[in-house]
């Protein structure tokens, strides 16, 4: 069952959420993308998986593995 938190741990809570937000500047490298971003990333997706340009991730990792020497 929920309960009601006192009015300081509110603010708390709010102040970090803010300070999340506040991070998320130009700077970030990942910037937050709208529903149409989403949309428009993956239809970019599935056109190159139809057209072959996707990559089986066991491969890709072996491939890693190999690189670095992991």
């Amino acid at each position: 069952m929920p309960e009601v938190l006192p009015e300081a741990d509110l603010i708390k809570i709010q102040d970090f959420d803010q300070k999340l937000f506040r991070q998320r500047g130009t700077e970030c490298p990942f910037p937050l993308l709208s529903g149409e971003d989403i949309i428009r990333n993956a239809k970019i997706s599935e056109q190159q998986i139809v057209d072959g340009e996707d990559k089986n991730a066991g491969d890709f990792l072996a491939e890693l593995r190999q690189e670095y020497g992991i």
